[in-house]
């Protein structure tokens, strides 16, 4: 569906219209369809990118809840609502820290950062597939990876492609993404060296 959509716009506008342009979406519907359908395709549009921030909204706190149990993170991010049972604390601390960004900069400064550290994320996580089929063929899994091994290493080399486009096209900003990715490092090695001492003192 991604990749048809953009087909569309490419029939729909000349490259050299796109440039600089970030809502290509509402173009691309002006110039097929005319302003009074463009209104409501780009409220679908909205409908579609709330629906994608509500999953970012569920998993997001389930990732500082993982690194919590692995004692890489705050210890209170592992605590569940006694009734409504979702991580409160997580989803708190996620919506601060979302704000936080937010005045940090512009949103497409902040997608270019995030999206360098994604694609890496990405790929590992398609690489992992492959590495964990091959290091532990006995384990059971619910899931099959469709068309495997050809997917995975697709999915990875595509991300990969991304990666080196934004860091030719964007060095800068990779730079940036890169420190941001390299600061967790030691706030890492910290929280394993107190769950180190914690353990040698119980």
């Amino acid at each position: 569906m991604y990749v048809a959509m953009n087909v569309v716009y490419i029939l729909a506008l000349p490259i050299e219209r796109m440039k600089g342009i970030t809502r290509i979406g509402e173009l691309a519907s002006t110039q097929l369809f005319g302003h009074t359908a463009t209104l409501l395709i780009v409220g679908m549009i909205m409908v579609s990118i709330f629906g994608c921030l509500s999953a970012t909204v569920i998993y997001g706190p389930r990732v500082f809840f993982a690194m919590a149990e692995d004692k890489a993170f705050f210890k209170n991010m592992t605590y569940i609502h006694p009734k409504h049972n979702v991580l409160i604390k997580a989803i708190i601390w996620q919506a601060v820290w979302s704000s936080l960004l937010c005045f940090t900069g512009t949103y497409k400064d902040l997608f270019e950062y995030v999206v360098f550290a994604l694609v890496i994320f990405f790929a590992g996580t398609g690489l992992a597939v492959i590495i964990l089929r091959f290091k532990q063929p006995e384990v059971h899994r619910a899931y099959k990876t469709w068309e495997y091994p050809c997917l995975p290493i697709l999915f990875v080399l595509m991300n990969m492609v991304i990666f080196l486009n934004t860091v030719l096209d964007q060095p800068l900003k990779s730079l940036i993404g890169l420190i941001i990715i390299v600061v967790g490092i030691p706030a890492l090695l910290c929280w394993k060296a107190k769950e180190n001492i914690e353990h040698s003192q119980s």
